[in-house]
C-alpha cells in the first residue's frame, strides 16, 4: 500500500484506526449481549410478577433453552451487585436495580456507536487522502 507519494505515517495511522474499529466492534458485540441478558432478566421478573402461584412458567437458561417450573410464592430475588456480592431484594427493588443497569448499558452502547461512527469516518477520510496521493 505504501508508495513514494504516501507518507508512512498516514499508512500507520490508518492501520491503528482500523485496529481501534475492531476493538470497538468487539465492545459493541459484548454490550449487545449484556443488554440482551439484562432485558431477559427484566422480562422474567415482570412475568413472575404477573403470574399467579402454581402457574407454570418457562424460565430461560440461555441459548434458546427453557425449563418449566411451577410458580411458588416469591419473597425475595437474589441480585448480584458486584464483586461477587449477592443480596436479597424485593421484586420491585430488583426490577428497579436491573432497569438502572439496563439504562446504563444502553447509554454506554449508544456512546460506543457514536465513537465507532466517528472513528469509521476518520478511517474513511484518511483512506481517501491516501488514495489521492497514490
Amino acid at each position: 500500500m505504501k508508495t513514494p507519494n504516501v507518507p508512512k505515517r498516514e499508512v500507520v495511522d490508518l492501520e491503528l484506526i482500523n485496529q481501534r474499529l475492531t476493538e470497538l466492534s468487539q465492545s459493541l458485540q459484548l454490550a449487545e449481549q449484556q443488554l440482551e441478558q439484562v432485558s431477559i432478566a427484566l422480562a422474567v421478573m415482570k412475568e413472575l410478577d404477573s403470574s399467579s402461584e402454581g402457574q407454570e412458567l418457562l424460565v430461560p437458561i440461555g441459548g434458546g433453552v427453557f425449563f418449566s417450573v411451577a410458580r411458588s410464592a416469591v419473597k425475595d430475588i437474589k441480585v448480584a451487585v458486584g464483586a461477587g456480592v449477592v443480596v436479597n431484594k424485593s421484586s420491585a427493588d430488583a426490577q428497579d436495580f436491573v432497569k438502572k443497569q439496563f439504562d446504563e448499558l444502553q447509554a454506554y452502547y449508544q456512546q460506543l456507536i457514536m465513537t465507532y461512527d466517528l472513528t469509521a469516518q476518520k478511517a474513511q477520510e484518511l483512506q481517501m487522502q491516501i488514495e489521492k496521493k497514490m
